[in-house]
C-alpha cells in the first residue's frame, strides 16, 4: 500500500493542482509539505510536516525522505503541479489517444503497480513523461526518475545517512538516483502511467531561487562529481542546461563492485 503522498509546496497556497486532482479516498493520505512561515495559510484537511524558512528544495526533499524512511512504508513523494496520464499498449487497435486523463481507475491501477514493484525489491519507481513518445514496453529499468516518485522507504533508510541528498540545492534527484544505482539499488519507469507537470508557475523552485544561471552552475559542478556519468547539453528551444546521465552504466558499475561516491 501506498500509505503516505508527500507534496512539497511553496507559494502555491491556492495553486494545489495534484491534490485537486486526487479521487477523494486518496486525500487522506496527503502530506502537505510548507515551510513555515506559509503554514497558517494552509486549510487543507490533511496532515502537514513543516519545515524551516528558505531551506532550499534539496534540504526539503531531505526531511521529507527521512520522514518516510523513519515510517518504513511505501510513499509517494509528488510535485504540487501533476497532471497524471494514462497510455495503453495497443492504444491504436484500441481507436484511443497515446494518453489519456487519469480517473479513479487509473489511480487505483497505478498505486497498485507503484506498490507492488516495490514491495518487489525496487528502491525508487516513477512515471514516464507524457511528452516522451511511446515505447513498445510496459516499463524501462535504471532511468531518471522526477516529480512523481514512488519510494520503499524501508530499503531507502538502509541508506538514507550514507548518499547525499543536499549535494546540490537544485539536482537531489539526480544525484540521488545517481548514489543508489551505483550501490546497486535499482529503479523502475513505468511506460503506461505518464506525468505531465504544469510549467511557468509562480511559486516552487522559482520562489527557491532557481533561475537558467543557478542551474548552469549546479550542473557544471556535479558533472565534476560524476565525469563517469554525466555530460553537459543545452535545449535547443530554451538554451537550458541539461544533464545526459548513463543511469544504466551506473547500475552496470555496481555489478563489478561496491562504487560509493
Amino acid at each position: 500500500m501506498i500509505e503516505k503522498i508527500y507534496i512539497p509546496t511553496l507559494g502555491r497556497v491556492d495553486e494545489q493542482i495534484t491534490y485537486n486532482n486526487l479521487p477523494d479516498k486518496y486525500k487522506d493520505r496527503v502530506i502537505m509539505v510548507v515551510q513555515e512561515h506559509e503554514r497558517p495559510l494552509y486549510k487543507y484537511n490533511v496532515e502537514y510536516m513543516v519545515v524551516p524558512d528558505d531551506i532550499g528544495y534539496s534540504k526539503t526533499i531531505d526531511l521529507l525522505l527521512r520522514d518516510g524512511c523513519k515510517r518504513k512504508i511505501n510513499f509517494l513523494e509528488i510535485d504540487d503541479q501533476m497532471f497524471l496520464k494514462r497510455r495503453y499498449l495497443n492504444y491504436k487497435e484500441l481507436g484511443l489517444p497515446s494518453k489519456i486523463d487519469f480517473t479513479e481507475q487509473d489511480y487505483d491501477d497505478c498505486f497498485k503497480t507503484m506498490n507492488l514493484w516495490l514491495n518487489e525489491g525496487y528502491i525508487n519507481c516513477g512515471l514516464r513523461s507524457c511528452y516522451i513518445p511511446p515505447m513498445g514496453t510496459d516499463y524501462i529499468e535504471n532511468s531518471k526518475i522526477c516529480a512523481v516518485k514512488f519510494w520503499n522507504g524501508k530499503i531507502l533508510s538502509e541508506i538514507i545517512n550514507d548518499v547525499e541528498i543536499c549535494i546540490e540545492k537544485e539536482t537531489e534527484d539526480l544525484t540521488l538516483i545517481l548514489q543508489y544505482l551505483l550501490r546497486g539499488y535499482k529503479n523502475r519507469q513505468s511506460n503506461l502511467f505518464l506525468m505531465h507537470k504544469k510549467t511557468h508557475k509562480p511559486g516552487g523552485c522559482s520562489s527557491a531561487g532557481r533561475t537558467p544561471e543557478t542551474t548552469f552552475n549546479a550542473h557544471r559542478r556535479i558533472i565534476k562529481r560524476f565525469p563517469r556519468y554525466m555530460k553537459q547539453r543545452f535545449d535547443k528551444k530554451t538554451g537550458m542546461s541539461k544533464l545526459t546521465v548513463k543511469w544504466s552504466q551506473a547500475y552496470k558499475d555496481s555489478q563489478k563492485g561496491k562504487l560509493f561516491v
